[in-house]
């Protein structure tokens, strides 16, 4: 049974009552508080109508599942696709595919950086596509997966939608088994610093 205080409000008409009610999640994982909001008409007989309307509602927080590889080595990225997490979890769909976006650019940017320091500058400035295009070719699939979440990022920030059937889901989905990819060629330049040794 969940917990509960109300707080009742009576306005100058007798017959509306506002009542609040904190209620706490009865889950021992969970135990977060929400409020809820009811508006109660009683009429001359005694009659009682209802509306209701949900104040404030827990969510809990959408975790960074990606790799940590990849989150330690380009902690921009990290921080970017973080806020964007947290967009998302607040309602905020409209602007966390944008936020998505930006992650997006600064995980494939800062990797090619990584991959290619001499030409740090260039990378820094030239577009996202062209980043993608000529520095990913290499590797295809990183390439492909990049490719398919600007697509709908772009989307994201544009008026209109040329890919209907893709949303911020697809774009994450793409985003993580990218940062997945790179991650292992990570660890792969790991190993090979590391077999040098012998």
């Amino acid at each position: 049974m969940a917990k509960f205080a109300i707080v009742k409000e009576r306005l100058q008409e007798a017959t509306i009552n506002h009542v609040a009610i904190l209620l706490q999640c009865p889950n021992t994982e969970c135990s977060e508080f929400f409020i809820d909001w009811f508006r109660i008409n009683t009429t001359i007989r005694s009659e009682i109508s209802e509306s209701y309307k949900e104040i404030y509602n827990f969510k809990h927080n959408l975790t960074n599942d990606l790799p940590n590889e990849v989150n330690e080595k380009f902690p921009e990225f990290n921080e970017i696709y973080s806020q964007a997490l947290q967009a998302e979890n607040y309602g905020l769909n409209l602007i966390a595919g944008v936020g998505y976006r930006k992650a997006l650019e600064f995980l494939v940017k800062q990797y090619c950086i990584h991959k290619d320091p001499d030409n740090e500058e260039k990378i820094k400035k030239e577009a996202l596509g062209a980043t993608i295009a000529n520095r990913l070719s290499d590797f295809p699939k990183i390439q492909l997966l990049a490719k398919a979440a600007t697509w709908i990022g772009n989307d994201e920030t544009h008026f209109v939608r040329k890919h209907k059937n893709h949303d911020i889901t697809s774009m994450k989905k793409f985003i993580k088994s990218a940062a997945t990819f790179i991650s292992a060629d990570l660890d792969a330049d790991e190993a090979i610093e590391f077999t040098k040794k012998d």
